[in-house]
């Protein structure tokens, strides 16, 4: 019986610091928390580590072009379309074309819905699966326009 107890107590305690280092493991992944979609730390300050970037030009959808391929860019369109699941990626859309936009990579995600708003997004040029890509390192947002109401016909 007292083997049994023992056996019982060795597996609960094995089993609990297993819970345990699985926790702290998960937290860890999230380590350097994220304000929105932007890329900053959430303490508004760059890591000291990192050199402060280079100014991006700003291109069309049109001009993200296998030519540009390892250049840094910036583009300022509307988001057509955006991953529905996680966030991870959107589209960006102007007069010239359209453009995938990957956020994964910086570990940037969409917490609400921006399909119809304006954005700025600044990355890398990359080649996925035979398609051209920007790699965002940084997205900003233009506030939503405000819509007014439609006039009321007076009778």
């Amino acid at each position: 019986m007292t083997t049994l107890i023992t056996r019982t107590a060795t597996m609960w305690t094995v089993g609990t610091s297993l819970l345990v280092a699985a926790a702290f493991a998960a937290a860890g992944c999230n380590a350097e928390s994220r304000d929105g979609a932007t890329g900053t730390p959430a303490t508004g300050r760059a890591a000291a580590s990192e050199p402060a970037p280079e100014k991006a030009p700003t291109v069309c959808t049109g001009c993200v072009t296998e030519e540009r391929l390892g250049q840094r860019v910036a583009v300022e369109a509307g988001v057509s379309q955006q991953c529905p699941a996680s966030g991870c990626w959107l589209r960006l859309k102007d007069d010239a074309g359209e453009v995938m936009v990957d956020l994964a990579p910086k570990k940037l995600i969409l917490t609400e819905q921006r399909v119809g708003q304006q954005a700025k997004v600044t990355g890398k040029v990359v080649k996925k699966g035979g398609r051209i890509w920007l790699e965002a390192e940084k997205v900003e947002f233009s506030p939503a326009e405000k819509k007014d109401p439609a006039p009321a016909d007076k009778k």
